[in-house]
């Protein structure tokens, strides 16, 4: 037969096979361009960043005037703003607050709206309207909380705010890299005292010392990452500034919002974990696999990382958490691919066939199967690119990076690196015709390091073998056969109970972090130096208690009012933040001045409408002595209208902050309010939806929860039209599907003991097990299926052979998979999503291997049997 029909004859793997072994240079230079490119993009030009930046679905337009009385602003500009900006069809709602100096407007867009055109249209619309000095900024996640606090002990009152606003006037000069520098303002156009702010630090003694201090808000420039932005800002504040005199010595700067050396933290951290898994995975390949197969994913590892972020460098992502997350998760996953490739090599060599051979031959058999487990695996993964939301934008660069990497994964294991595999495995058998073969020569290594894997591999056959026994005794059996299967369900059951158990949190917050945060609502105070005093006080008692525990104290915001406060807390210190929040609440509790609340358990907030100035003054009066009559009212404060104006939509709003006791819950209180009010004849609102960038957020989260409904579906449609394509079948994708239930078992009662709440990040993680637990048993029941058709197997023999000869390629993609992304578990932002994948794959790998054969032979038996009849009546109807 000519060289030609030879060829023909060859199947696709095997002509992919031939090409790729005759093309060594080829691979080399391929393997070495991704290394070296990749490694020069990773260490010296992807911009590091905390997190991706993420768009607000909330526009601030802020219009500066020179008018002395805040009435007479609201008429002639706020009434003006709301009006031009309520007519734009995505505006959902507008909150307006005229102050002194400028016109401030807040305005929530509609769901998926295009804010960076809406905030073009916005100012477009103003300019027409007469409001020509206006600016409108698009705000992110990134460019609204880079505060910076000044204080001085030489400075108080009005020359302190003349220095920040020399500081700030002089850092908008750096156009390039601050897009707006403001110094708040502590008096009004009259020169009334109107708010304060503090700042306090332990000194080398640990004295604590406070001094005035005046806030000034830095919004950097989209173009540049977080990282870069405070390692800039850091060298105007400490050199550029005190060189040309802008900030004098007497000065001190504290950086109030920066978040650079957590940044820096986590990803380093990160980085040390993924480095560490490397080690770690490639020690486990040696001991259960071979030193060979080691070999090859030392190489492939990082050939597969580097070419990941070479792709999504050219995206224009970042390297950040969620992307170095997400590299993490797949870890061992495309460690699968080179593994699964270079034993399928190494057993075609045993069997004594030439390399170029043993390669064709291995790619045939396991070539489609591997591409398939991958496509399953990327088809799940695909739809979080889809999910709405802040959530959504926030974690988008995860799928990302996965597809990224299982795409290469796949790719490279089976071209580029099918000639390195092909050197690495064991030579053949003695007596076959291959040349590799004659040469008896053992390698030196294998001298050295087979005695360590043939312990590993001893142990893995050994209970490999005990499960195989164990597996074919319980399936000869239709009675044990199925109870195994009820015990399946059983446990299903019993697992998926434990998830009523789990706390739900959207977004939770960490247990430890390094600053408290809080706010202090002053009761009754009736001036500003007197809630200035008060905020002394509280100081004065959380230093002496806490000292030792915290390094510095910094007041963003004072008012009549309330204040927020930051808490920077000592690197070295025997309390977690939490446990400082739960002293300091303690320690104010009796305190009948102040009322405090951490995070999101500010003081209530009511609006009360009014249709005219006349009764907004009015409102303003009535409003204190009104919430005073409610049951667990402590107290109530509203903005005096010489400081402020606020206007909601086409409604001017008196907005009252409100101290409720401890057990009165907010729907309860509201609820009762609302219907008191109207009795009494005022109009209320419950802020519930208030406009600022928290409750922005919070919306946002909620939209992206309810988005992973769609996305589950659309994964379990996309993998199951994959699975039905290969498989040309619907039972064996409802089968590979019924897997996903075998993660419960272990999953929920494992949240449950490492106290993990229901977020989205474990939804994240449930999606992602989706495509773990569905390419593990692709591979098993495609080698089954090759048995039934190939070699006229049973359902029963052909499972069990197919978990004979897969189950240490599975238990070492499950044991690189969990040591890889372990480290991840104390992180405090994905350790919900880590224990996630590690208790679901588990569970998953540990009831494939002993309960699914159970529901297959279930399934399969008789499905098989009626296959084969209609196939032998086929042949003697048409005779073939």
């Amino acid at each position: 037969m000519s060289k030609r029909s030879k060829k023909d004859r060859e199947g696709f793997w095997a002509r992919v096979a031939g090409f790729w072994m005759k093309r060594s240079v080829l691979s080399i230079f391929i393997i070495v361009f991704l290394l070296a490119s990749g490694g020069y993009v990773y260490s010296s030009v992807i911009s590091r960043d905390g997190f991706p930046a993420l768009s607000l679905p909330l526009v601030q337009v802020s219009v500066e005037h020179d008018i002395d009385n805040t009435i007479e602003a609201d008429e002639e500009i706020a009434t003006v703003l709301n009006s031009t900006v309520g007519d734009i069809a995505e505006v959902e709602e507008v909150q307006t607050s005229s102050v002194e100096g400028a016109v401030v407007s807040a305005i929530v867009l509609t769901p998926g709206s295009d804010s960076e055109l809406l905030s073009e249209q916005i100012k477009n619309d103003l300019d027409e309207a007469g409001l020509t000095n206006s600016e409108v900024l698009e705000l992110t996640l990134d460019n609204i909380g880079f505060s910076l606090s000044i204080s001085s002990t030489e400075l108080e009152g009005r020359e302190l705010e003349a220095l920040a606003t020399k500081v700030a006037d002089r850092l908008k000069q750096e156009d390039d890299l601050i897009l707006d520098a403001t110094a708040s303002s502590n008096y009004d156009a009259n020169g009334n005292l109107i708010g304060f702010g503090r700042y306090g630090s332990r000194d080398d003694s640990g004295e604590f010392t406070f001094s005035s201090s005046a806030p000034l808000l830095l919004q950097k420039q989209a173009s540049v990452d977080t990282l870069t932005f405070s390692d800039e800002v850091t060298v105007l504040i400490t050199e550029d500034l005190v060189l040309d005199g802008t900030l004098p010595e007497h000065a001190n700067v504290e950086y109030v919002g920066d978040g650079a050396q957590a940044i820096r933290d986590q990803i380093a951290g990160l980085e040390v974990s993924l480095f560490q898994s490397l080690a770690v995975v490639a020690v486990m390949v040696m001991v259960l696999v071979g030193w060979r197969a080691a070999a090859v994913s030392i190489v492939f590892i990082p050939t597969v990382m580097a070419g990941t972020i070479l792709v999504m460098y050219a995206l224009g992502a970042t390297l950040n958490t969620i992307s170095l997350f997400g590299l993490l998760l797949v870890l061992g996953l495309f460690i699968d691919d080179i593994i699964v490739i270079v034993e399928a090599i190494d057993k075609e060599r045993q069997r004594g066939l030439k390399r170029i051979d043993a390669v064709k031959a291995a790619l045939s058999k396991i070539g489609s199967a591997d591409v398939m487990g991958s496509l399953t695996t990327i088809a799940v993964f695909v739809p979080l690119l889809t999910i709405t939301g802040l959530l959504g934008e926030l974690v988008f660069e995860l799928p990302e990076a996965v597809i990224i990497a299982l795409s290469l994964s796949v790719v490279l294991a089976l071209t580029a690196f099918l000639w390195l595999s092909s050197l690495t495995v064991s030579r053949g058998e003695k007596g076959s015709d291959s040349k590799e073969a004659k040469d008896d020569d053992t390698h030196i290594l294998d001298k050295v390091l087979n005695p360590i894997t043939k312990v590993g591999a001893g142990i893995i056959n050994a209970i490999g073998n005990t499960l195989v026994k164990f597996v074919s005794g319980y399936l000869k059996r239709k009675t044990t056969t199925l109870l195994v299967a009820i015990f399946g369900i059983v446990a299903i059951v019993l697992g998926a109970s434990y998830a009523t158990k789990l706390d739900f949190e959207i977004f939770p917050s960490p247990d430890d972090l390094p600053e408290v945060n809080y706010s202090i609502t002053f009761n009754g105070a009736s001036s500003v130096e007197e809630a200035e005093e008060i905020a002394a006080e509280t100081d004065q008692l959380i230093v002496a208690e806490l000292g030792d525990q915290i390094e510095k104290v910094v007041y963003s915001t004072g008012t009549i009012q309330s204040a927020e406060v930051g808490v920077q807390l000592a690197e070295e210190r025997t309390m977690t933040s939490s446990e400082i929040e739960d002293e300091i609440a303690s320690l104010l509790e009796e305190n009948e001045k102040v009322s405090v609340a951490f995070g999101d358990q500010g003081a209530l907030e009511a609006r009360f409408s009014a249709d005219s100035i006349d009764e907004l003054v009015t409102l303003t009066a009535e409003i204190p002595r009104f919430i005073q009559t409610q049951d667990g009212a402590n107290f109530a404060t509203v903005a005096p209208l010489t400081s402020v104006v606020q206007r909601w939509d086409d409604s001017l709003v008196a907005t009252a902050l409100i101290s409720v006791e401890d057990d009165v819950t907010s729907d309860d209180f509201f609820e009762t309010l609302g219907e008191d009010a109207e009795a009494d004849g005022l109009g209320v609102e419950i802020t519930a939806d208030q406009v600022n960038t928290q409750n922005a957020i919070e919306k946002s989260q909620e939209d992206s929860f309810s988005s992973m409904a769609v996305v589950f579906l659309v994964s379990i449609v996309a993998v199951s039209i994959i699975l039905m394509i290969h498989f040309r079948s619907i039972i064996l994708p409802g089968l590979i599907l019924g897997v996903l239930p075998l993660s419960i078992p272990l999953l929920f009662p494992g949240l449950k003991s490492v106290n993990a709440e229901l977020s989205f990040f474990v939804m994240l993680g449930l999606a992602a097990l989706i495509g773990i637990a569905v390419n593990n048993s692709i591979m098993l029941i495609d080698y089954a299926e090759r048995a039934v058709k190939e070699e006229g197997k049973s359902a029963r023999q052909s499972i069990i052979d197919a978990l004979s000869v897969r189950f240490r390629p599975l238990i070492v993609t499950v044991l690189t998979t969990v040591v890889g992304i372990f480290p991840l578990t104390s992180d405090p932002q994905f350790s919900g999503l880590a224990w996630t994948v590690i208790f679901g794959m588990t569970s998953s790998t540990l009831m494939v291997i002993t309960v699914f054969p159970a529901y297959y032979e279930i399934v399969q038996g008789p499905r098989l049997m009626v296959l084969r009849f209609f196939k032998r009546l086929r042949k003697k109807i048409f005779h073939r």
